[in-house]
């Protein structure tokens, strides 16, 4: 496995190989290597897209696909990461083409008419292109059976398809949005405002967790590439660096393990899951939110209270035939063993979970990833410690890394299989059950926050409203005339004049 540093020496002989090609030309001709002016610079400059899938800023910084595959790739050049985040596809390939940005990482896929204007790296993952609705209307099987409006975003890939598509469906009709992105085109789709949109299937997955009425109607083909793009220039420094870098991450299993904190728990959609847990999130949580937020500390009350839905929907007085009950669904060793006397207790049950998730935690090993480690704890919360460590163990045996939830959540449904548990130390168990607990807090801790963040989003829309009110109430009053005394009143304000003394003859 190549370490990083001897990743750094790898790009440091890259330069050194441009520099002395650089010197066997004519004075004249001399110039710095695209990679070599990022490494001046010390920045790598990578424009995107604001997106669920892509780049977000949030309460904990920048967050995102993209983003995280753009960070691992300046750490691999030894420099800094600017993100350059644009709203619209227009704007990306106007900064790439002018030389604002390094490249351009935003779910892209390499269409025949991109490829005449820009160079693509190695494909990163795949998607398929999806025609969507709002649930309740007309459901379209084909393109030629599309009844409404059909809007996407203007010089994008979905807008390629169709004009191919045109071939095929002679009477297609569409529009083309400057002014739309994907995801805004669904909220549009939502609100009624156009009636079928055509999105990537990662973005849908992504939105339906917190729009469950957004439908597919159907997919277009197969599969399609997700790649960054460079501009098209002779200058192959950067672009040979990228290729390089996609080949490392491959054989690190960097890239699975990106792919797997963004996308593995949202691929599975249960459309009457997630409208249950939306309209519990606003029946029956405001009673308990105040416990999570005492109890939840360190962790976020969005994940403590994640959990208690998947344990029992919020409900203190779910019994399960195994035993385990309340809001946390305890066993009543466990309940014990963190002080809950009253399992059916609300406050006692999500105090009691709050501290055997801590006791997890604490017992996983340093080598996990601090970004993994909540997963471990989780899937030992559910199955029991001494099993995940039986699993950790198959991990390592199937010559996988232990430390790693990619790899160890392959290895947990094979407690059930007698070849495998017969080697470890608890045996049996049901190990697919805690891959499933796993994603599916995920699932119900990301809705948490998005719902979070709109909330929040509309008090501050709330208060900037109120503020406005009040200044525009203050300048009406500003601008009122003055009352004008009348004549009565003038001539009471006004002091007689002194009698002028007459001077002497």
């Amino acid at each position: 496995m190549r370490s990083w540093r001897s990743k750094q020496l790898f790009v440091w002989f890259i330069l050194a190989l441009s520099t002395v090609l650089a010197g066997c030309l004519p004075q004249t001709q001399q110039a710095d290597s695209h990679l070599q002016l990022i490494q001046q610079r010390g920045v790598l400059r990578v424009g995107t897209l604001f997106g669920a899938t892509t780049y977000m800023q949030a309460q904990s910084g920048e967050t995102g696909l993209e983003y995280d595959l753009a960070h691992s790739f300046a750490r691999y050049l030894g420099v800094e990461l600017q993100m350059v985040p644009v709203h619209h596809i227009d704007m990306l390939f106007s900064k790439l083409e002018a030389n604002e940005i390094d490249l351009a990482a935003a779910g892209l896929t390499p269409t025949s008419k991109r490829r005449n204007q820009f160079r693509f790296g190695p494909s990163y993952y795949q998607v398929t292109q999806k025609v969507v609705f709002k649930k309740g209307n007309r459901w379209p099987l084909s393109l030629s059976q599309v009844p409404g409006e059909l809007v996407v975003m203007a010089n994008s890939a979905h807008a390629e398809k169709l004009t191919e598509k045109q071939q095929q469906y002679p009477d297609l009709k569409w529009r083309e949005s400057a002014n739309d992105n994907s995801d805004s085109l669904l909220m549009k789709v939502l609100s009624g405002d156009i009636d079928y949109t055509l999105v990537d299937s990662t973005q849908l997955d992504s939105m339906r967790r917190f729009h469950p009425e957004l439908s597919v109607a159907f997919s277009l083909d197969d599969e399609q590439n997700i790649a960054w793009a460079f501009s098209d220039s002779d200058d192959d420094s950067l672009f040979g660096i990228a290729i390089e870098y996609f080949s490392w991450i491959n054989e690190q299993g960097l890239l699975a393990e990106i792919e797997h904190k963004y996308f593995s728990h949202i691929n599975e959609f249960d459309y009457v899951d997630t409208r249950a847990f939306i309209r519990a999130t606003k029946r029956k949580l405001p009673r308990y939110r105040k416990l999570f937020e005492r109890y939840a500390q360190p962790i976020d009350w969005e994940l403590l209270a994640a959990i208690s839905y998947q344990e029992s929907h919020w409900n203190p007085k779910a019994t399960s035939f195994t035993g385990v009950r309340g809001m946390m669904m305890l066993t009543q060793a466990t309940a014990s063993g963190v002080g809950v006397t009253d399992r059916l207790d609300p406050e006692q049950s999500i105090m009691g979970g709050a501290k055997y998730l801590e006791k997890m935690l604490a017992r996983i090993p340093d080598k996990v990833p601090e970004n993994e480690r909540m997963w471990f704890a989780l899937a030992a919360y559910n199955v029991g410690y001494g099993h995940l460590v039986d699993a950790m163990r198959i991990t390592e045996i199937r010559g996988k890394n232990r430390y790693a939830w990619l790899d160890v959540q392959e290895s947990l449904p094979l407690l059930r299989k007698r070849q495998w548990y017969k080697q470890t130390k608890f045996g049996y168990a049901r190990g697919d059950e805690p891959v499933r607990y796993v994603r599916n807090i995920r699932r119900y801790y990301e809705t948490l926050l998005w719902l979070e963040r709109q909330a929040s989003r509309k008090k501050e829309l709330e208060r900037q409203q109120d503020r406005f009110s009040n200044i525009n109430e203050l300048m009406e009053k500003l601008e009122e005339p003055e009352e004008q005394p009348s004549n009565t009143d003038e001539a009471e304000a006004v002091p007689a004049a002194e009698p002028q003394a007459t001077p002497q003859q």
